[in-house]
């Protein structure tokens, strides 16, 4: 019995050693397992830390690291197109900036034309943006610049013209003032003659 007995306690003694060495072997391929998974984990959020999202974060499961690598791979998912959104917005807004401030060289360099005595210029059409509605009322002021320039011109023509005609009427008066005065002078001399 005693025989027996030892016999079944080895027996048992190397069924513990031999489960313990597999139990150490299954822990050994977890924590290799487990390592791979936080270095992938790492080289991807460094990666995408950096706007670099060409590299999908492969990790699943049931376990912690599963469900963390799981729930990062959805934030990643959702901040790279969070950050494609931005930067369509930011490119929208860039072309935005680009068309007011090609508007705003328009009106200026029409402002400065006008400045510079230039009444004869036509203003581009530039929308119903409150720019484009400047450029409307400055068109409408420049037309009537030149409305009021021709009438300026026209009666300036008209004044110059009357003041010829004037100028020919006093020569006539002058003329006829002189000739009455000579006969005048004539007579008084014939007078006292």
């Amino acid at each position: 019995y005693k025989v027996v007995k030892y016999a079944t306690d080895i027996s048992q003694t190397k069924q513990m050693e031999f489960e313990i060495a597999e139990s150490q072997k299954r822990d050994a391929q977890l924590a290799i397992e487990m390592q791979s998974k936080v270095t992938e984990i790492l080289t991807v959020a460094n990666r995408v830390s950096q706007r670099d999202y060409s590299q999908a974060l492969s990790v699943r499961g049931e376990d912690a690291i599963g469900q963390l690598g799981e729930g990062l791979a959805k934030f990643f998912r959702e901040k790279q197109s969070t950050e494609a959104q931005e930067a369509e917005r930011n490119e929208r807004e860039r072309q935005h900036a680009d068309e007011l401030k090609r508007k705003v060289d328009v009106v200026l360099e029409i402002v400065n034309a006008v400045a510079d005595g230039s009444f004869d210029i036509q203003i581009p059409d530039l929308g119903q943006d409150a720019i484009g509605q400047v450029a409307s009322a400055l068109q409408q002021a420049v037309t009537s610049m030149q409305s009021a320039l021709t009438e300026v011109r026209e009666v300036s023509e008209t004044v110059s013209t009357a003041a010829a005609q004037l100028t020919e009427v006093s020569r006539e008066i002058t003329a006829g003032a002189q000739t009455q005065a000579s006969s005048l002078e004539e007579t008084a001399s014939s007078l006292e003659e």
